[in-house]
């Protein structure tokens, strides 16, 4: 087995660079729904929401004169945000760092054409700030939470971005809050749309074909997944047309009917020739189920986590899943076994399904023996190269390192490693793009624990794939 090789790189890569967001912080002061803060009469109270777009009462709250700028107080100012004297706005506490937003938990990065500055755009959450964060690199937007201007409450501790068919981006968040689902375009001006007004939690999928977006998120209440759909909208209006269903009780693999279900707590979607396709957990069960949508619904079936014969429940499999659609079609759905501490490859080729072992937390030790590690594959991130072989980052939170496999043409991988000695601490989440035939882009969000949320930055580093190759 060749193992794969680093390009040379340097052993950190700045990705983010700083940027004074001064008057993006000052935007949540004087326009959205934040309540404007003003003094009256030696006594604070909190007025009117601010109404944006009515000219000259824009930003104008009622003070002790009409036309007298608004201004915050000390204290009153939403969470991750403070008065700033000079300007009298509330603006952001602490300054971007030289690499961005510090962003805690899962995050996207969706590549645009070219390299360089503004190629690529991340989103996640920030905690410093409960906000969402869109990063392009040079510049940040908050689209949601206190950052953004809209009120105290956090947002965005769930997120999904891709590319929009039309033009653009699409991005898709959840308020933890509420449990409300919110979607925004670029093309629109980020203007965020309520896809759910509550009931959500834990993680969405996102994806879209050329006439279709689809938005996958948990129903706490009813214990499964709702997903959302919706034509492409031309305006502001037409985003809000969206059409709900509930996936139903997944049948196969000896799986009675009456069995209880609670699906979706993790999630993953994309879109095939033949529609769109669902990966979600499955945690009474313990199994992953796939789901397909049709003219009648969606259906659903358990695909891993169960005797294909008996039914018996063999494994759990499903707590972490990715997928996508490799050349020809082929679906790929990588998904963490946590019984045998495996993540393995599902391909499906015309109903014609294979499984793979891409890897597990089996290390050496030299005075116990072999041993297997309780958190390889707790995150998993994948990719198809252009030839239709799978990629696959994994998280190992053992070694706190990200696991690279490259599939061979035997089915068999080829690993290589991106560790905290190479970037200066524990990482986590990984994320993949495929930059040529030859190389992949791995990105994870390494931590400084000393230094909590605020010293987390996003790490990258080139691997070459031409020791996987034939």
């Amino acid at each position: 087995m060749r193992a794969l090789q680093l390009v040379s790189v340097p052993a950190k890569e700045t990705l983010l660079k700083p940027v004074d967001i001064t008057a993006n912080a000052a935007h949540a002061g004087s326009s959205g729904s934040l309540p404007c803060v003003v003094r009256t009469q030696g006594s604070m109270r909190l007025v009117r929401l601010c109404l944006l777009g009515l000219g000259w009462l824009m930003g104008g709250c009622e003070g002790p004169g009409w036309w007298e700028e608004p201004k915050c107080e000390e204290g009153l100012c939403p969470a991750g945000m403070r008065c700033a004297p000079d300007t009298g706005r509330c603006v952001a506490s602490a300054a971007l760092g030289p690499a961005g937003p510090a962003l805690h938990g899962r995050f996207q990065v969706v590549r645009k054409a070219g390299e360089g500055e503004g190629s690529r755009w991340w989103l996640g959450y920030e905690p410093a700030r409960q906000s969402l964060a869109l990063w392009d690199g040079s510049n940040v937007r908050y689209l949601d939470g206190p950052a953004a201007g809209q009120g105290a409450v956090p947002a965005g501790q769930a997120s999904a971005l891709i590319k929009d068919p039309k033009g653009g981006l699409i991005a898709a968040w959840l308020r933890a809050s509420d449990g409300s689902v919110w979607c925004a375009w670029s093309r629109m001006d980020w203007a965020p749309v309520q896809v759910h007004k509550g009931g959500a939690e834990g993680s969405l999928a996102l994806a879209a074909d050329n006439t279709t977006v689809w938005l996958a998120s948990r129903d706490a209440l009813a214990r499964t997944v709702a997903v959302a759909s919706l034509p492409h909208p031309t305006d502001r209006r037409s985003a809000d047309a969206w059409s709900r269903s509930l996936v139903t009780a997944p049948t196969g693999m000896g799986d009675p009917a009456a069995t209880p279900l609670d699906l979706g707590r993790w999630l993953a979607m994309t879109v095939t020739a033949g529609g769109p396709v669902l990966a979600a957990y499955e945690a009474i069960g313990g199994d992953l189920v796939l789901a397909t949508r049709s003219d009648t619904g969606w259906q659903a079936s358990r695909v891993a986590g169960r005797d294909r014969t008996t039914g018996a429940n063999t494994t759990d499999a499903g707590q972490a899943v990715a997928m996508t659609v490799a050349l020809g079609g082929a679906l790929l759905v990588a998904y963490r076994d946590r019984t045998l501490d495996e993540v393995v490859l599902l391909r499906d080729v015309s109903g014609v399904v294979t499984t793979n072992v891409v890897g597990n937390g089996t290390r050496l030790d030299s005075t116990t023996g072999t041993q297997r590690s309780a958190l390889y594959g707790s995150q998993i991130a994948l990719a198809a190269r252009p030839d239709g072989r799978a990629v696959v980052a994994i998280a190992d939170g053992v070694r706190w390192a990200v696991d690279v496999a490259a599939e061979r043409p035997d089915g068999s991988f080829a690993h290589a490693a991106m560790t905290p000695a190479e970037t200066g601490g524990p990482l986590s989440f990984p994320a993949l793009e495929v930059t040529s035939p030859s190389s992949v882009r791995v990105y994870a969000l390494r931590a400084r624990p000393e230094a909590g949320p605020a010293g987390n930055q996003i790490e990258a580093k080139t691997l070459d794939l031409s020791g996987a190759l034939p």
